[in-house]
């Protein structure tokens, strides 16, 4: 979204396509033709990449309170309080009822609202243009994306900021927001009861890659069920992803980014045994991003050796087992009930070995 927040006659505008992906679409009678557009896609840019990545390191925030809340060690968090410290502001994904966008916090005690992993894809907005105006009147900015969100912003702003952090994850891919909704409505659907809020690899039942996915109800209670994770099954077989993230050009080693966030999965195999509580794989991008790491606080934060998680960069999402067209067509016929019945075992078996992998996650943690 670079080029709509570039447009300077607001010709640009966000809209979705039949399975609900967001796209800019120009509105012809409206553009002047200046080609800002063309000028800030980072996309039509050639490249001339060379592996940057400097340094690596686990992090474990020390405050258990906020590990518990974080998805993995809380690196999000103590980079964001170290912006707030000088000031700054921080930009990234927040819910607003059931919609992800970005959004622009300015105080500490607001890291809740974009704390924690969300698979879907966020509305950028015209959250570029306001980093922009912060960044021109010396403010310092911290901004949190995917990767290609990142290189969105980078090439919108068109010349580097010594005060703007840019920090991106390593990123599987993202479904849309609509399809997250038409499985929400299936679930209030199926249990008669409305749903207020949804949670990605909660930790309540330990800190896993195969984390168990949850709904918050009206009434204010969780629920953790067998039929709650049929979109994390789609997501993680790669059929309900963004087109584009199956051959996504930014999840390599080339980082447009200052500093890469990510689980550290593996870690025991590295540091030695954990405790299931969650930490994080910090990689260093640029010697900017080495100067944010080193300042922060609250933090165990040990450096290992680059060549033994470098291969995580470069791992990108694999086709799915499943057929993308016909899951697609399906889910246009007949809705998001008719996938779950197609794609989704419903035997004894199959929800008994779930919650037995629960209740095992549950005894460990």
């Amino acid at each position: 979204m670079a080029c709509m927040n570039v447009c300077p006659v607001n010709a640009i505008m966000e809209q979705t396509d039949e399975n609900g992906f967001i796209y800019p679409v120009v509105d012809y009678d409206k553009c002047i033709d200046c080609n800002l557009c063309n000028k800030v896609c980072d996309w039509l840019k050639s490249k001339t990449e060379t592996l940057n990545i400097l340094s690596a390191y686990a992090l474990r925030y020390n405050n258990k309170g906020v590990l518990r809340k974080s998805t993995s060690g809380g690196a999000f968090t103590a980079l964001a309080e170290g912006i707030f410290d000088k000031g700054g502001y921080v930009v990234g994904a927040s819910w607003n009822g059931l919609d992800l966008r970005h959004i622009l916090i300015r105080r500490v005690e607001d890291i809740d609202k974009l704390r924690g992993t969300k698979y879907v894809q966020s509305r950028i907005g015209y959250i570029y243009k306001e980093i922009k105006t912060l960044l021109d009147e010396g403010k310092r900015v911290m901004f949190v994306g995917t990767p290609c969100q990142v290189a969105g912003v980078k090439s919108f702003l068109r010349h580097p900021y010594d005060n703007l952090l840019l920090v991106d994850f390593l990123c599987h891919g993202v479904p849309n927001n609509d399809f997250l909704k038409s499985h929400i409505a299936y679930i209030e659907k199926l249990k008669g009861r409305k749903v207020c809020g949804y949670l990605f690899r909660d930790k309540k039942f330990g800190w896993n890659p195969s984390g168990i996915e949850g709904v918050v109800y009206a009434d204010g209670k969780h629920s953790f069920d067998y039929e709650v994770q049929s979109y994390n099954k789609f997501f993680h077989s790669n059929v309900s992803l963004r087109p584009s993230c199956l051959n996504c050009r930014y999840r390599s080693r080339y980082r447009n980014s200052d500093i890469t966030i990510a689980d550290f999965w593996g870690v025991e195999k590295v540091l030695g045994k954990q405790d299931g509580k969650g930490v994080s794989l910090v990689f260093v991008n640029t010697h900017k991003g080495v100067h944010e790491l080193v300042k922060i606080k609250n933090c165990i934060v040990t450096a290992v050796p680059l060549e033994e998680v470098l291969y995580r960069v470069s791992i990108s999402p694999s086709r799915s087992k499943y057929d993308v067209e016909k899951f697609w067509a399906l889910y246009r016929e007949k809705g998001y009930g008719a996938l779950v019945d197609r794609y989704i075992s419903n035997a004894f078996t199959s929800r008994l070995r779930f919650y037995l992998k629960k209740c095992k996650r549950r005894i460990r943690y």
